[in-house]
């Protein structure tokens, strides 16, 4: 679902680009299109992650994430410094993930057409 969501606005665009009757009004308008769903998907991580859980869910599928071991820092880096680096919980790091790559869509997004 996620990746659907921001596969598809992505993919008519670059459809349309590599078309033979492509003008300057369509690629700016699909190109502008598909930053607003990209941000609107960026803002909406948080019910996208809940309707994932509700369909694994409803399909019998696992939906807790494993947890991971913490980290431990170097000795040699500081001896006052907290032993172990903060943690996320999975929930929290696939939503971080998940944030990356919206983010890197828009930013390639933005260097392509730049208007």
């Amino acid at each position: 679902m996620f990746f659907s969501k921001l596969l598809s606005p992505l993919h008519t665009l670059t459809t349309t680009v590599q078309g033979s009757d492509l003008t300057l009004y369509t690629v700016t308008t699909l190109s502008q299109a598909a930053r607003q769903c990209l941000t609107e998907l960026r803002e909406d991580l948080d019910s996208v992650i809940a309707n994932a859980l509700t369909e694994a869910a409803d399909n019998g599928l696992e939906t807790e994430l494993p947890e991971r071991r913490p980290r431990k820092l170097s000795r040699r880096l500081d001896s006052c410094a907290e032993k172990t680096v903060g943690v996320l919980s999975p929930l929290d790091e696939l939503k971080r993930e998940m944030t990356e790559v919206v983010d890197k869509a828009k930013e390639e997004l933005n260097a392509r057409f730049f208007w």
